[in-house]
């Protein structure tokens, strides 16, 4: 593609118009020509995996509400318990959220736990999940097991956050 564009020194701008001589002729413009080749962006869009040693993020996963992580957070049966790094995956009327359980000390307890949230109600899903909350199991109540491709995503994508990958 060929764009000419045309450069008026400032100099000459100021000559011009700024001249008392009227007998004078207009000062020179200079003319460039400046090719642009066209620019060809190919985008690859990420592959979901479940596997974290690839390195790729799942792209359905995105920060969870902090809102919803807190909820969750309720049922911890150890009140010193905290989530952080929440991610979730949206699914119809599924929401997958993956979180880091830390201890009382801010220390990791579980790189990665994950809950289904269906109709405001968590359900726990992963081990660490099932052991340290009072949320109804999801495994029984939803018939989601933890092998499901979307909790294993989920929780790639977590376990992905925590080792910078």
């Amino acid at each position: 593609m060929k764009r000419t564009l045309f450069v008026l020194a400032a100099g000459s701008l100021l000559l011009t118009g700024c001249s008392s001589d009227t007998g004078s002729e207009p000062a020179p413009t200079t003319e460039t020509t400046v090719r642009a080749e066209p620019q060809q962006t190919t985008t690859t869009p990420a592959a979901a995996t479940a596997n974290p040693a690839l390195g790729v993020r799942d792209p359905r996963c995105v920060p969870a509400d902090p809102a919803l992580v807190s909820f969750v957070q309720t049922g911890f049966t150890d009140s010193t318990l905290t989530l952080t790094n929440g991610t979730a995956i949206v699914h119809g009327d599924l929401t997958f959220v993956g979180a880091t359980t830390l201890d009382g000390s801010g220390e990791m307890e579980n790189r990665s736990d994950v809950w289904i949230v269906r109709d405001s109600l968590p359900y726990s899903l992963s081990g660490g999940a099932r052991n340290a909350t009072e949320w109804p199991n999801a495994s029984g109540t939803l018939g989601i097991s933890p092998g499901d491709e979307r909790v294993q995503a989920v929780d790639s994508c977590v376990v992905a956050i925590t080792t910078g990958r």
